[in-house]
């Protein structure tokens, strides 16, 4: 789904969910606190809503 995940280093746990489109932008749709070692699927499924309408947006 072309959706990666950037972490804070340390002990934190924030967490976000980024997208690489057009060749030359980044996009951070999402921004969570991860409380589990896997990432919960609210938080995919809420990224993946997020691109659709940025998608369609431009």
């Amino acid at each position: 789904n072309g959706l990666f995940e950037i972490r804070t280093m340390g002990a934190d746990i924030a967490r976000g969910i980024w997208v690489y489109q057009s060749g030359e932008r980044i996009f951070l749709l999402r921004i969570f606190i991860k409380k589990s070692p896997k990432t919960p699927p609210a938080e995919k499924d809420q990224a993946l809503r997020r691109l659709e309408e940025m998608q369609n947006e431009i």
